[in-house]
């Protein structure tokens, strides 16, 4: 027999695997990032009661529909009775520091969508660095909402963070939103609204960092005073993306770990570059052990 049961290249391949795995161990232990997206569509009149629900249990309110494993794409698409198209997209990505968007289109029933992200970070230093007591972070963040029609759009960014270990925490955070169609003879108004996110702050290392962003975007509002019968046409979106960057003076000293980057190295470098060295020791090898 010639099939070995454990040869050196498959253990050595283990060892240096459970190695890796263990030096990755502080970037695992945070938090993972909670995702949530969720659409409900409430057909119009000519079917009460009935309503359509993507990425959410019926029973739920889409600010509270399932947390989701990954970062994840929602759409729900539906014809109304007027044989007019109702569309509603929700989505939660690993983008920069996490994005989230969601839209709402319809021209004569009530629809919502629903899209957030929670996750932790923190600043770690790099092997052999030695670190300040804080490290300068620069916050950026960009969102716009808009509405036209019977429609309504919001988004909102929170950040809390320490600039000393056990210290008190501080926050960046921006809401806006915008509502269209409102009143007893519905005036159509249409809106548009933005969040723009540029600060720096002082992070204590080790410490955790908390991130909150929610969209949502709302369209064929049931507005008091409205003909039920008439179209309800409304196009509502919302959308926030942040980014995360140490000083310059500091890349060399610290990662940011547990942001959900899934383009941009940086928050593990170090761990990224054993990867890389453990796959170029464990290429295949014939093994010549006989049994």
């Amino acid at each position: 027999m010639n099939t070995p049961l454990l040869c050196p290249a498959s253990l050595r391949r283990a060892i240096l695997l459970c190695s890796l795995s263990a030096l990755a161990a502080p970037a695992l232990a945070l938090q993972t990032p909670l995702y949530r997206a969720a659409i409900e569509i409430t057909p119009d009149v000519f079917t009460p009661g009935d309503t359509l629900n993507a990425g959410k249990l019926p029973w739920q309110d889409l600010t509270r529909a399932p947390q989701l494993p990954t970062d994840t794409t929602v759409r729900l698409t539906h014809t109304s009775f007027q044989g007019t198209g109702t569309i509603g997209n929700a989505s939660a990505t690993a983008e920069h520091g996490g994005t989230v968007r969601a839209t709402a289109s319809t021209a004569d029933e009530q629809i919502g969508s629903y899209a957030s992200i929670y996750y932790e970070f923190q600043l770690e230093a790099k092997p052999g660095a030695v670190l300040p007591s804080s490290i300068p972070l620069r916050v950026q963040a960009l969102g716009s909402v808009g509405s036209e029609g019977y429609a309504t759009a919001d988004i909102t960014f929170a950040m809390g963070y320490r600039s000393v270990p056990r210290g008190p925490v501080s926050s960046i955070f921006q809401t806006t939103g915008v509502v269209s169609g409102v009143g007893q003879e519905p005036v159509i108004t249409n809106g548009n609204g933005s969040i723009y996110i540029d600060e720096w702050a002082q992070i204590a290392p080790y410490t955790l960092v908390t991130v909150a962003l929610s969209a949502h975007a709302g369209a064929g509002l049931d507005v008091r005073g409205q003909d039920p019968y008439k179209n309800q046409y409304g196009t509502g979106s919302a959308w926030v993306d942040p980014v995360f960057t140490v000083a310059p003076e500091y890349r060399g000293l610290v990662n940011i770990v547990g942001v959900p980057v899934s383009a941009v190295p940086e928050p593990a470098t170090w761990v990224m570059s054993l990867v890389g060295l453990g796959s170029w020791l464990l290429r295949p090898r014939p093994c010549t052990m006989r049994a």
